[in-house]
């Protein structure tokens, strides 16, 4: 067992077939954070940047405390303001630009979307996964899996075209999305399948 799994198994968590490594990546940082908060030694990790300047040390604060870090270099490794029980919550954003670095707006990224779907459509297949789709949105198509949910859809397929989905719900109030079901077939195979009405 290399180190890095050994640390990981020492939180509880042991990489799981089939679940995609995004939720398996949170229940990992999920498990850091239930270390940190039970006083374990991971409690020394993921702080918060309070302040950062050329001329004095990064200054941090975490679950041990406030302190400074004897560093040549910082490096930077940010994340949104999605999860801010899990230390994500983009304050970040705030300490760089005091120091005059432009930052772009957080936006939803990894999100899945609205849709006004019938009552008839929602009650018959909220909770159903779409498996080995194609999804299309302009010039981008992904193959991958999706999920219909009550109020829409969200899943990895639709997480892979977010951004490009949620520009164009900015500039335009909304966005098509385009599924193959049975991507494999041609469409007129496909229509072998749709019995003949008389």
């Amino acid at each position: 067992m290399t180190g890095a799994r050994r640390w990981a198994a020492d939180l509880r968590w042991f990489q799981r077939p089939g679940v995609s490594a995004g939720v398996q990546g949170l229940s990992l940082v999920a498990g850091v954070a239930a270390a940190a908060g039970s006083g374990g030694r991971a409690d020394r990790i993921a702080p918060s940047l309070d302040r950062l300047g050329c001329k004095r040390p990064p200054h941090v604060s975490g679950t041990d405390g406030q302190r400074e870090i004897d560093a040549t270099a910082t490096v930077l490794a940010l994340g949104g303001a999605s999860w801010p029980r899990l230390g994500s919550d983009g304050a970040w954003a705030e300490t760089l630009t005091a120091k005059g670095v432009k930052i772009s707006p957080l936006v939803p990224s990894n999100s899945g979307f609205t849709v006004a779907w019938s009552d008839i459509f929602r009650d018959r297949f909220e909770g159903q996964p779409l498996k080995g789709v194609a999804l299309s949105f302009g010039a981008y198509s992904v193959r991958g899996e999706a999920i219909i949910t009550r109020s829409g859809i969200e899943g990895g397929a639709i997480y892979a075209l977010s951004a490009d989905l949620r520009e164009a719900i900015l500039h335009t109030g909304r966005a098509t999305l385009q599924i193959a079901l049975r991507p494999d077939l041609e469409m007129k195979d496909l229509s072998l399948g749709f019995p003949c009405r008389r």
